[in-house]
């Protein structure tokens, strides 16, 4: 989320400096590392469904939501051109069966590895092997491409789904400990990312970061309170919505904004983006339930 909404300011010259590129770098060293790794964890269970019964729940949610949303936010990409800092044209959207648009990437591989992961029938050290050997190959393809993104990203979905029990049943003593250790790996990790590089966070030498940095944010949430804890899951059940609609919503608060000329600092619109691009899709998720819409609109699985 935050990520994103950087990446619009610095994209509309709105956030400048070495500081947003740092903050940038430094977040995506574990950023998409975790989300992947708590999607091999939770995918477990559907690879010991049927074909038909897998397939079609990839279908309903996955694909469908993929191809739904990559369309309309597509769409309205190409319809605001001049206004936006995507480069997506309507030619792009004939394209999405081969060529994923904008944060919908993540769907397409996750919907990749669940096949794979079936075809190879769980076996974790065929999945891990095939995740180490495609993170090295990852550093030999177009930088940033969905190609690079996929393959980069392999090892982190099979490490969640070899060792998803041990990890949900993780709980240590000392988790502070824990997650000060892990930020401190993170930090040493830090000085080996090639920093010079574009899309330095999807190289091999970017692993220490991205697996130390997962780990020290799930041990962080471990220890926070109930409160947190429960917000947290509260979002969760609203993961969906966040996802297909979050750049929709940071961006057109972000480009309403900048229309009529609001005097805000690259900060506060990080902020306001950051709780819009959370808070505009919960409403939406919560309007479209009482509608009875939510499951056509892909926002509920």
């Amino acid at each position: 989320m935050v990520g994103h909404v950087e990446r619009g300011l610095t994209g509309a010259g709105l956030a400048e400096g070495e500081a947003f590129q740092r903050f940038d770098l430094a977040l995506y060293t574990f950023h998409m590392p975790l989300f992947f790794l708590l999607a091999g964890m939770n995918s477990g269970r559907s690879i010991d469904r049927s074909w038909l019964i897998l397939l079609r729940r990839k279908i309903v949610t996955i694909i469908y939501p993929y191809i739904l949303w990559s369309l309309v936010q597509g769409s309205v990409v190409a319809m605001m051109a001049k206004s936006t800092t995507g480069m997506h044209n309507w030619h792009d959207l004939l394209l999405i069966a081969w060529r994923p648009m904008a944060q919908f990437w993540f769907l397409y591989a996750l919907f990749v590895y669940a096949i794979g992961a079936a075809v190879l029938r769980g076996n974790a050290v065929l999945i891990l092997a095939i995740g180490m050997i495609a993170v090295v190959a990852a550093d030999h393809v177009d930088p940033g491409s969905p190609i690079d993104l996929g393959l980069h990203h392999t090892i982190f979905f099979g490490v969640g789904m070899a060792f998803s029990r041990r990890i949900i049943a993780w709980r240590p003593p000392r988790i502070l400990w824990v997650a000060g250790a892990a930020a401190a790996v993170w930090v040493l990790g830090w000085q080996i990312v090639p920093h010079g590089q574009r899309f330095a966070y999807l190289t091999v030498r970017a692993l220490p970061c991205a697996f130390a940095g997962s780990v020290c944010v799930m041990a962080a949430v471990q220890s926070v309170g109930v409160l947190p804890q429960t917000l947290l899951a509260w979002l969760g059940k609203r993961a969906m919505a966040i996802f297909v609609l979050h750049i929709l919503a940071a961006s057109g608060v972000r480009i309403g904004l900048v229309l009529a000329d609001v005097p805000l600092s690259a900060t506060q619109h990080m902020i306001l983006g950051t709780v819009c691009g959370l808070a505009l899709p919960c409403a939406v998720q919560t309007i479209a339930e009482r509608l009875g819409i939510a499951r056509v609109l892909a926002l509920k699985a």
